[in-house]
């Protein structure tokens, strides 16, 4: 079983997009998301975390399984065809064809934002969460992708050699617990300024750290999209400023009680254990979508001025109990 909710917040939008790639029997009652690739084994689960825009979380959400599957190493090496569609995405960011469907979906974006505020000024609040944290008009902006970026978490369980991979691009998270000890285990570590490997990268591609972001702009140190920061033809892939390249754990698919995937504002301001606490004690009262939502209703900040920007971000969280 599993559940799926977002909630914008404060934020002036949703910069949070997700997928849910699963064969027609994994979720007996979501026969809609019965997966149209023959690799029908893999259970997918992705959360792709904007900044400065929706416009790469929607653009990757939109191509990312498409090109995995398409991918010539996914029967064989599934780490390496992760890794490579990574790559694949910020290649196809550059590409003409792929600009114009960025610049597409910013047309979108910006139309349907009108239409839901009745082409109204955002509330002061938010107004306020906008010069906090910083926001950027993108539909004329030729390159979207040089200065719009996303992070990554994705969750795949091969259910045919029972494996399952936990893949991480930036701040985003994956949390397991196990019931019987009572723990939580974070299977994702976060790409920040602080962690030295990082900070060696970045200094070595001739970037820059002040006030723990990249350039002054990004606290992020991998993500897709941000391809300012990627434009050095010398170096390689995860040479680069910020890296495209994931951390990618594959483990035996067993000891799992259930899996929580949250963006950055999930997880903001609160202990993997009392996340994990909360879930678990939702599971036999609750539907697992009401756990999720009673969640964000009890953890999203009550007023902006108070908490400075924390636990107003968008908030993304993927539910999963593998074994009902």
């Amino acid at each position: 079983m599993y559940a799926v909710s977002t909630m914008q917040g404060w934020k002036k939008q949703n910069e949070d997009t997700y997928i849910i790639e699963i064969p027609y029997n994994f979720n007996k009652d979501e026969n809609k998301n019965k997966n149209k690739y023959k690799n029908d084994n893999l259970n997918i689960f992705g959360i792709f975390d904007g900044h400065y825009g929706r416009e790469i979380s929607e653009f990757v959400s939109e191509n990312f399984t498409n090109e995995l599957f398409k991918n010539k190493n996914l029967e064989n090496n599934l780490e390496l065809a992760i890794k490579e569609t990574f790559i694949k995405m910020d290649e196809l960011m550059r590409t003409e064809k792929g600009k114009k469907e960025i610049k597409n979906i910013s047309k979108k974006l910006k139309e349907e934002y009108h239409i839901k505020n009745n082409n109204q000024p955002p509330l002061y609040q938010i107004n306020l969460l906008s010069n906090l944290i910083g926001e950027k008009d993108n539909e004329n902006n030729e390159n979207i992708a040089n200065f719009i970026g996303c992070c990554v978490c994705i969750c795949i369980i091969d259910i045919n050699m029972k494996k399952i991979y936990y893949v991480n691009l930036g701040d985003s998270k994956i949390v397991i617990y196990n019931a019987q000890n009572a723990i939580s285990i974070p299977k994702t570590k976060e790409h920040l300024t602080n962690i030295e490997e990082e900070k060696n990268r970045i200094n070595k591609a001739q970037g820059w750290i002040s006030d723990n972001k990249i350039m002054g702009n990004l606290k992020v140190t991998r993500s897709l999209g941000d391809l300012n920061y990627k434009n050095n033809k010398q170096l390689k892939y995860d040479e680069q400023i910020i890296s495209p390249i994931p951390d990618i754990v594959c483990e035996d698919f067993e000891n799992i009680d259930f899996i929580i995937m949250g963006s950055n504002g999930f997880w903001d301001g609160i202990t993997n254990e009392k996340v994990c606490d909360y879930f678990n004690a939702g599971i036999n009262e609750k539907e697992l979508v009401e756990i999720i939502e009673d969640f964000f209703d009890d953890n999203c900040s009550q007023d902006l001025y108070d908490e400075k920007g924390i636990r107003c971000d968008n908030m993304t969280c993927i539910f999963i109990i593998p074994n009902k």
